[in-house]
């Protein structure tokens, strides 16, 4: 029977340096005895026929923009239209606008060369990732500013191939307006919660002591559940052969997760992973086998978290597209009258609720009040909390792992 002339299905990653050198992984059918892999008119000097369904090679240099990728054996060759774009480094002239307060969710245009188009491409502000990034043309990016402190920041722009650029100080992030509307400062926090508890403020280490426990009260809120005003999506390209991942420090718990391929192509598809307890991850004899990753623990670490895949990539093209919680800055820094501490209004009642309740308690003769300013933080927060809650049908997700200790599971 006479073998079908082969066929490509996915070019991953689908973009790549115009200097060429990238591994780039083609699948398809009818590989075996391939004599050939071209891009656009360029011959490939270096490509492994993996199996019939797979070959590995490491790009040529060649010009800025996409070229159809052909494999070629002695049964005919390739016609699917799949394509490989080359990308130079990208660079930045130009943002609009250049300042925004801090709450962030200023919308910005940014304008330059070389961004990669639909694919996973970064943008940072002040080091943070924006959200909503979106790329329109090589020349133009949009993308949705994150919450940041007050002051001047850069922008970096990162392509799927890692280039990257930077435009020094080019956004200022200016101090919230509430306008005309009411918002308590930390001070009032403070003053509100300890007059709740009966107690009068004489002196400046009863201000700090508020201070360290209004930050021990946010730690107790997260530590309650799912809270939308601390979920934050990331993404984190895998890479071959790589078992450990480092998640921003401020990770407070991963609420779920899935593998990503293709990002931004015709293609695009979310495959699901399964988050597995230290246990379940000890007892895997063969951590570093390689394949589609389907299993993924998550370590807490000093100072910084990590994921844990399983199997390690046997490719490039996958990326971890996860959902975490972000802990709450420190008020002392950032404060409640801000948004910068990412604090709802709404929330604000369980908040004095909390801390009136924790001040009491800690208060020599003023216990007394302890039960009743309990319930009280109780029902605060379960109103706060059901306001605050995601209204779709929830797939509820055990919660495994141990606690206590470095190194600790979730």
């Amino acid at each position: 029977m006479t073998t079908p002339a082969p066929g490509v299905f996915s070019v991953s990653p689908f973009s790549g340096s115009v200097g060429g050198g990238d591994t780039v992984t083609l699948t398809g059918n009818y590989f075996t005895g391939a004599t050939s892999v071209f891009f656009g008119s360029v011959s490939v000097d270096t490509f492994t026929v993996v199996n019939d369904n797979t070959i590995t090679l490491t790009s040529m240099p060649g010009s800025e923009g996409a070229v159809q990728v052909t494999v070629t054996t002695p049964s005919g060759t390739s016609t699917q239209p799949l394509t490989y774009t080359y990308t130079s480094a990208p660079t930045i002239t130009s943002i609009t606008p250049v300042t925004g307060t801090t709450a962030g969710l200023t919308p910005l245009q940014i304008n330059g060369t070389g961004f990669s188009v639909n694919s996973i491409t970064r943008v940072l502000v002040g080091g943070i990732p924006a959200t909503g990034v979106n790329v329109i043309t090589p020349n133009q990016l949009n993308c949705v500013v994150p919450t940041h402190m007050e002051g001047v920041v850069d922008i970096k722009v990162i392509n799927p191939d890692t280039q990257s650029f930077i435009l020094p100080g080019a956004y200022t992030y200016t101090q919230f307006d509430m306008g005309d509307y009411w918002r308590p400062d930390l001070l009032e926090i403070i003053e509100e919660s300890y007059e709740r508890a009966g107690i009068e403020v004489r002196t400046g280490y009863q201000l700090r002591s508020a201070r360290r426990s209004l930050n021990i009260l946010f730690a107790d809120l997260a530590n309650r559940g799912y809270n939308m005003w601390t979920v934050v999506q990331d993404t984190i390209p895998l890479v071959t052969g790589q078992i450990e991942y480092a998640l921003p420090s401020d990770t407070v718990d991963v609420l779920e997760q899935v593998i990503r391929q293709y990002p931004g192509s015709p293609n695009q598809v979310d495959l699901q992973i399964s988050r597995i307890s230290v246990s379940t991850y000890a007892n895997i004899p063969t951590k570093t086998n390689t394949g589609r990753p389907i299993q993924i623990y998550y370590d807490r670490l000093t100072p910084v978290p990590t994921a844990r895949i399983w199997p390690a990539p046997n490719q490039a093209g996958y990326y971890l597209n996860y959902w975490r919680m972000a802990r709450v800055a420190d008020v002392g820094k950032t404060g409640i009258g801000t948004t910068d501490s990412l604090i709802p209004y709404r929330f604000i009642p369980a908040i004095i609720a909390g801390l009136s309740y924790y001040l009491s308690i800690k208060s020599t003769g003023f216990s007394d009040r302890g039960p009743m300013l309990k319930q009280m933080y109780d029902e605060a927060w379960q109103r706060a909390i059901e306001e605050d809650r995601d209204r779709s049908p929830v797939r509820f997700v055990p919660h495994i792992g141990v606690t206590g200790g470095y190194g600790g599971g979730w």
